[in-house]
């Protein structure tokens, strides 16, 4: 072994022959079962993340709903990193980890997988955010400078030098942030425009509304809570090391399950708000095409 403790292509990183002066001995635990139980717990996430996929493309098909080509390709991109990522985590099982041999060189590709996902997740978020505030420009460049930086952060500080990457919890808080924001504006938006449907005395159409901003927030606070949680389990390496595991199945599960959420509505609502003649209906077309994927009526 190396006797530079940075080096990052030397310095094993589990079990017995962890050098107590490295940088990262009190970042990753020594024992196997945590890493066997990592990939475990991966694995269930990533099973679920399959069964939304798999349900959203049943109910496109089943409907014939139109989505919108963006947000597809983002969706296709999302689930390909997942997979291949899920499909590296296996590897790294039977080839590293249960012989012994894993490595942080061995886990880097892990990282920027993840970084990737989170990325695209927050895009389709910043998308329909965009959609959902009528195409308003000041909302695109301004969260999408904010990404384009988190997503820099993440790319440097994410396994790439031992020597910044203590710093990955700034990647994190950053992320936090982005989505603690694009989650207050849609919501936001969404209530400021149920307020003009109230007024047409379209109950329907209001608890839809309702219904929309409530699950909004509790996907942003699900993705936004496990992150904290990871945060504040840091320095319990084990559980870190497990939590740590599920961040890339989380971040693709949440703008999946929004899909699936929306796509389950019927049309009829649409049809209202793209159809009726007052300014609240106006302000709501985008709102409709945003939350369910695809153009709105014509």
């Amino acid at each position: 072994m190396s006797d530079d403790s940075g080096s990052w292509t030397d310095v094993a990183i589990i079990y017995a022959g962890v050098d107590p002066d490295s940088a990262l001995f009190d970042r990753f635990p020594t024992a196997k079962n945590a890493y066997v139980a990592a990939v475990v717990f991966e694995s269930v996430l990533y099973g679920f993340y399959l069964a939304l996929c798999l349900l959203y493309t049943y109910i496109s098909l089943t409907r014939h709903t139109k989505p919108n080509v963006i947000l597809l390709l983002a969706a296709i991109a999302m689930f390909a990193v997942s997979t291949t990522d899920i499909v590296y985590t296996y590897i790294l099982l039977f080839r590293d980890i249960l012989s012994v041999t894993l490595t942080f060189r061995q886990l880097y590709p892990k990282y920027m997988f993840y970084v990737t996902c989170s990325t695209l997740a927050d895009m389709i978020l910043l998308y329909r955010c965009f959609v959902i505030w009528g195409h308003n420009l000041y909302i695109l460049v301004s969260l999408g400078l904010f990404l384009s930086a988190s997503t820099a952060c993440g790319y440097i500080v994410e396994g790439t030098k031992l020597e910044l990457f203590h710093l990955s919890f700034v990647y994190l808080c950053m992320i936090v942030a982005f989505n603690v924001i694009v989650t207050g504006l849609s919501a936001g938006r969404i209530w400021w425009v149920r307020r003009g449907v109230k007024a047409t005395k379209d109950m329907e159409l209001s608890k839809r509304c309702e219904r929309t901003v409530a699950f909004l927030i509790e996907t942003g606070i699900l993705y936004s809570t496990y992150i904290v949680v990871v945060l504040i389990c840091s320095r319990h390496l084990s559980l870190n090391a497990i939590l740590d595991a599920g961040l890339i199945q989380v971040v693709v599960i949440m703008p999946t399950l929004i899909m699936v959420q929306v796509a389950l509505h019927p049309n009829h609502l649409e049809y209202k708000l793209t159809h009726q003649k007052s300014n609240s209906a106006d302000s709501t077309r985008p709102l409709m095409a945003s939350t369910r994927f695809c153009p709105p009526p014509v």
